[in-house]
């Protein structure tokens, strides 16, 4: 986010508008990815040389997993619609099964900044999600008071408690440090439910 990006939070963040600029965050997404990888198997390789207890594993997951929630959603917009769909419950009344955040927006004419990052192939589609998700949803936006930055902190916190949470059942279940390193620390758990804020941590 420190490279030039149209605003899509509040602050520090652009998308890229030309091909050369696609072209940069594309190799420098990569390369961060590749490192991440090679880092993830370096240490699940080494793991007992480099940790002498589980406590230690669990300082590391809990260290990496809050700077994985710090970064902005990057490559997925989808925490917006699942704000949008609980503010749509939580302030307006509606079922969001039965009305759209676009339905909502275009029959009150007003701008809602909940709503207005939504992708716009989600805007005009009811939520596609079991109720269970949909009411965790609306008591997370209910708890922002209407604010999309502190909905958005606020559903990070729940994916980053709940990712702790699995590894505590992950050690619990297998008894075995490999398979708490294994899901812990994989990059793409982390970029997908911490840093995007994707509900499939709740399925997990």
């Amino acid at each position: 986010s420190i490279y030039r990006f149209t605003w899509v939070w509040t602050y520090l963040f652009r998308f890229p508008t030309t091909s050369s600029e696609r072209m940069v965050n594309a190799i420098m997404f990569f390369a961060l990815i590749t490192i991440l990888f090679l880092a993830y198997i370096l240490i699940a390789k080494k793991h007992k040389q480099i940790f002498k207890s589980k406590k230690q594993i669990f300082i590391l997951i809990a260290i990496v997993s809050v700077l994985f929630a710090v970064i902005i959603p990057y490559t997925s917009t989808d925490v917006y619609s699942y704000i949008a769909n609980g503010w749509s419950a939580a302030h307006y009344g509606e079922n969001p099964y039965y009305v759209s955040t676009g339905e909502i927006v275009d029959g009150t004419g007003q701008n809602e900044p909940m709503f207005n990052k939504v992708a716009n192939c989600w805007r005009y589609e009811t939520v596609v999600y079991g109720p269970l998700w949909t009411a965790i949803c609306t008591i997370l936006s209910w708890l922002s008071f209407g604010n999309i930055d502190v909905a958005l902190i606020i559903f990070k916190l729940a994916n980053l408690i709940v990712h702790l949470i699995n590894c505590v059942l992950v050690y619990k279940i297998t008894r075995k440090k490999i398979f708490l390193i294994l899901y812990g620390l994989n990059p793409f758990i982390l970029f997908e439910a911490l840093s995007n804020v994707h509900n499939d941590i709740f399925i997990i």
